[in-house]
């Protein structure tokens, strides 16, 4: 429908937020699910107000919308969603899991806010997050012992996380003032879930707390593998108070952007929902960026200098004309923000003792992440001083006169924010900067495929709050699909050509791999190739274990065969298949021999040096 037909103007200086709340309304009791915009630019101020989101319709068209907050219009040659992604890979993220399920069995325990639970409002148990992961898991582990246990809260953040729950307390959280943890910790889960962000904290993440939690799990005398589960949106439109509207996403998008960094960042597992809700709701992509030149060739710059609101990436190339000798002597640090907290910062400063460069990227206040001092990098120089910072997808890249300094993955709060670089120190006033060029981040727009309002609405047949808990279509659109799109599977984080394995005898022939649950990673077996008809089968040994690295090379049942075996005893021909030959070290007495399998009657050549 033409937001114009409502009484939209288009001319970049009337309020349209009337009008398009109007418009928003008659569509969606009349059928329609997209709002067009004719070319124009839509001035409404209001929309990001409560009420005011816009939620039941899909906005698309060449106009573009002025003024209004986390709604924009989609263009109509914006492109088709890409496929959900994964960040959650076996053989990195699955360890502990993969070594319980080879001992026998494994549990897995999810802990997080209302979402998590098996009461959030679904018309039917199956449509939970909770139930939509235990069905992923075992089918991607079929006929594994694996059991489930929800430890999940209503209402609940990562503060209470770190200590005890406050309210809607289950029958099994007894004492009611008991340390939430110590009751997930009393489960020994192989592998944890952990779901908050959905009910924000003041900050909105509290760091301390997240920073206990994930602190007390690695203390645990059985550590588990921990996945973290990236917060979705709430409705735009909420029933209540709740603060859902646009201006009440940013909460949420901070704490989701934190969560997707710092799990790639520190190599934990994650499953991100709100990157896909963004995409299939929103239509913008918080990851994938394109860049968009802003500032050019500004001198004379007094600190702090603001660069404009980027989406989450940006490259800042600056200079300190002349100021190679006296930079470090007005200031004691140079601050940079990387995300959207203002405590979110690279701060830059010269080490008194050898005149170094010092680096240190902090989280938020008093967390430093990183923090050192850059051997053979003079902070100061001749002439004039040049910085360059960039943030693409989550990797943190420092150059220094021209000189790569600091290039890694970082925690970085997540949402729209304007960059700033400042100064603290004696004389700030006395620097002067110019801004080469200032690039931000934009988000890549897609054509959303679900409106919010089908996705939260509260109906009979599909559940749902109208708030923060999904109904079916949501669960379906949105968690669905990133998980059909994770792999839970423990023999992948076992892949013995990745690893090895901890085994004992070798016996029966050559080829295909099978290898009992005795699993224990190290690094000492490859295979390849295989004979048709045979297999080598590496069984639990009674005491000393055997190192094998094996080559096949050829086909047929008198290909080419070598093997080098290492145990504390000789071979027999227990050991050797007929037919074949290989290399075999004692241990115990350092001989080594060369063997060979003829029709059941073992022969054998002792190798000595010089030959």
């Amino acid at each position: 429908m033409n937001v114009k037909d409502r009484g939209a103007k288009g001319d970049g200086a009337t309020d349209d937020s009337a009008a398009l709340v109007s418009a928003d309304a008659y569509a969606a009791a009349n059928g329609y699910r997209y709002l067009y915009f004719p070319p124009g630019l839509y001035y409404a101020p209001a929309i990001g107000q409560g009420g005011k989101g816009l939620s039941r319709t899909i906005l698309v068209g060449e106009g573009r919308l002025t003024g209004a907050s986390y709604r924009q219009v989609t263009p109509l040659t914006g492109g088709t969603t890409p496929p959900p992604s994964t960040d959650l890979i076996p053989s990195q993220h699955l360890k502990q899991f993969a070594k319980a399920l080879a001992a026998g069995s494994a549990k897995v325990v999810i802990m997080g806010d209302s979402t998590s639970t098996d009461t959030a409002d679904e018309i039917a148990t199956t449509e939970y997050m909770w139930p939509t992961i235990i069905r992923r898991i075992k089918a991607d582990n079929p006929g594994k012992s694996i059991s489930f246990v929800n430890r999940a809260v209503a209402s609940q953040t990562w503060t209470s996380a770190a200590g005890a729950a406050t309210s809607n307390f289950p029958s099994w959280y007894t004492p009611t003032s008991a340390n939430w943890l110590s009751l997930v910790q009393a489960q020994s889960p192989d592998l944890l879930f952990l779901n908050f962000g959905m009910n924000p904290d003041a900050t909105p993440i509290n760091l301390d707390a997240f920073h206990t939690v994930l602190d007390t799990i690695a203390g645990w005398t059985k550590v588990p593998d921990v996945v973290l589960i990236t917060n979705k949106q709430t409705a735009y439109d909420p029933v209540g108070s709740f603060g859902g509207y646009p201006l009440g996403q940013e909460p949420r998008y901070v704490a989701a952007g934190f969560l997707r960094t710092y799990a790639r960042a520190k190599g934990l597992g994650l499953i991100d929902f709100n990157r896909w809700q963004r995409l299939m709701r929103d239509g913008v992509d918080p990851v994938d960026q394109r860049m968009q030149q802003s500032v050019v060739g500004v001198a004379g710059l007094s600190l702090p200098v603001t660069l404009g609101k980027t989406d989450g990436d940006y490259d800042l190339k600056a200079t300190f004309p002349g100021q190679g000798s006296s930079l470090w002597s007005n200031l004691t640090n140079l601050t940079v923000q990387i995300g959207n907290r203002s405590d979110n910062i690279l701060v830059l400063g010269k080490d008194s003792g050898s005149g170094n460069l010092t680096l240190q990227v902090y989280e938020g206040t008093g967390r430093s992440y990183a923090g050192f001092i850059v051997g053979g990098v003079p902070a100061s120089g001749a002439g004039d001083l040049a910085l360059e910072v960039q943030v693409k997808a989550g990797v943190l890249t420092v150059l220094w006169n021209g000189v790569q300094v600091y290039s890694e993955l970082v925690p970085l709060f997540g949402g729209p924010f304007t960059p700033s670089i400042a100064g603290v120190g004696s004389n700030v006033a006395g620097v002067s900067t110019t801004v080469a060029s200032a690039t931000l981040g934009v988000s890549r727009t897609y054509t959303p495929t679900v409106t919010d309002f089908e996705t939260y609405t509260n109906t009979t047949a599909g559940g749902g709050n109208t708030l923060n808990h999904m109904n079916a279509l949501g669960i379906a659109a949105i968690e669905v699909p990133v998980l059909q799109a994770t792999r839970f599977s423990g023999s992948e984080a076992l892949d013995p050509l990745l690893g090895s394995v901890k085994v004992g005898k070798a016996t029966n022939g050559l080829g295909a791999l099978s290898v009992l649950p005795v699993a224990s990673m190290a690094n000492f077996m490859t295979l390849k190739g295989a004979i048709a008809g045979n297999a080598i089968t590496f069984a639990p040994s009674d005491s000393t274990d055997i190192d094998v690295t094996v080559e096949y090379v050829g086909k047929g049942a008198w290909g080419p065969r070598f093997g080098s075996f290492r145990l504390g005893s000789d071979a027999t021909a227990g050991f050797i298949p007929a037919g074949q030959f290989l290399l075999w070290k004692n241990t115990s007495t350092g001989t080594v021999k060369f063997y060979y399998n003829d029709g059941g009657t073992l022969k054998s050549l002792t190798l000595t040096a010089g030959g």
